[in-house]
């Protein structure tokens, strides 16, 4: 949660794509709907 706040503020134009392949490129298991559900929060 802590790291898709970082990326949302630093590019806060992404969306939940680009976070989620950002994730997944650091070795995170997530996909693109658990982003979305988090970025809700």
């Amino acid at each position: 949660m802590r790291r898709i706040d970082e990326l949302h503020l630093k590019h806060p134009f992404y969306g939940s794509r680009l976070p989620s392949v950002t994730l997944r490129n650091e070795g995170r298991d997530v996909n693109r709907k658990r982003v979305q559900r988090l970025m809700r929060l």
